[in-house]
C-alpha cells in the first residue's frame, strides 16, 4: 500500500509540475501523502492501531499537527485568533469581506515562501505558528486584499516571522514594530505586537 501511495504522490506532483502549478500546491500535495503517512506512523508507534483508529475519528485540527506529530502527542492545539475590532472597515468604504478562514502553518509557510522565493525561509518563518485568522476583502473594480492576524508560540517567533516578511518585501530586517510599503503584489503593511503579527 505504501508503495502505491508513494507512486500516486509522484504522479500527482509530476502532473502539477507539468501544468506549471505554483510551489505551494506541490507542497500541499506532498504533505497530503508524505506528512500524513509520517503522522500515522508516529501515532502507531506511540499507541498502536487503537491510537490510529482514534486519529481517524479525531483528525488533526490543523496542518501544524501533521507537520509536527509531537504536537499532537502533547495535545498542543492551534489557538483561536480574532481579527482586531473594526477590521471590516480597515480599507474604508467600498470594501466588503468575502471570506474568513484559517491559513494554518502549512499555508503560512507557503505564503512566506512565495514572497521570499526561498523554501527554507518559509519553513523557518512558520515554525513557531500558534494560530491565525485571515479575511479576504473585495473592493472597487474587483480588487482583492488579504488581512491576516496570527499568534505565535513566543514573541521571538512572531518577530522572526515579521523580520523574514520584511526582508522578503525588500524592507530589511526586523527593526521597529510596524512597516508599510509596496511588494510584488501591491501595497502591504506589517505590525508585530508581542506574540501577535498582523499583515495587510
Amino acid at each position: 500500500v505504501g508503495a502505491v501511495r508513494s507512486s500516486a504522490s509522484i504522479r500527482l506532483v509530476s502532473s502539477l509540475v507539468s501544468a506549471g502549478a505554483p510551489d505551494f500546491m506541490m507542497e500541499d500535495a506532498l504533505i497530503s501523502y508524505v506528512g500524513c503517512k509520517m503522522l500515522v506512523a508516529s501515532v502507531h508507534e506511540r499507541g498502536g492501531w487503537e491510537a490510529v483508529d482514534r486519529l481517524l475519528r479525531e483528525p488533526p485540527p490543523s496542518t501544524e499537527q501533521i507537520l509536527h506529530p509531537d504536537k499532537r502527542a502533547s495535545g498542543e492545539a492551534p489557538l483561536e485568533v480574532s481579527l482586531p475590532d473594526g477590521w471590516e472597515g480597515v480599507l474604508g468604504e467600498g470594501w466588503t469581506p468575502v471570506r474568513c478562514n484559517v491559513l494554518g502553518e502549512l499555508s503560512t509557510r507557503a505564503v512566506v515562501r512565495g514572497w521570499s522565493k526561498e523554501a527554507v525561509l518559509g519553513m523557518r518563518a512558520a515554525a513557531g505558528w500558534g494560530g491565525d485568522r485571515d479575511a479576504v476583502l473585495e473592493g472597487p473594480g474587483g480588487a482583492l486584499a488579504l488581512l491576516w492576524g496570527s499568534v505565535w508560540d513566543t514573541p521571538e517567533d512572531a518577530r522572526e516571522c515579521y523580520g523574514i516578511l520584511r526582508g522578503a518585501l525588500g524592507a530589511g530586517g526586523a527593526e521597529g514594530d510596524a512597516w508599510t510599503g509596496t511588494g510584488s503584489d501591491g501595497a502591504c503593511a506589517l505590525a508585530v505586537r508581542g506574540d501577535r503579527l498582523y499583515c495587510l
